[in-house]
């Protein structure tokens, strides 16, 4: 595997590795709804979070789209 296709990878792997993180923080808000019901909310949360949720999802597929695609053409 040459330099710049790891590097690539790396990039991938590290875009991944930031929305693992935010989905992490997202099921915490959730888990917090749960536990202690809607007081603890704005009226904007939900909504917000959910379009958030749908934006990062779109990248993250095709984030993992293009490692597949790197990952099938390096073997």
């Amino acid at each position: 595997m040459n330099i710049k296709t790891e590097q690539k990878m790396d990039m991938y792997i590290a875009k991944i590795t930031w929305y693992i993180t935010y989905i992490d923080c997202f099921t915490r808000i959730i888990n917090e709804f749960i536990e202690n019901g809607e007081g603890n909310l704005n009226q904007n949360d939900i909504p917000n979070l959910m379009e958030f949720n749908t934006k990062l999802t779109n990248r993250l597929y095709k984030i993992v789209m293009h490692l597949k695609s790197d990952w099938e053409f390096m073997q």
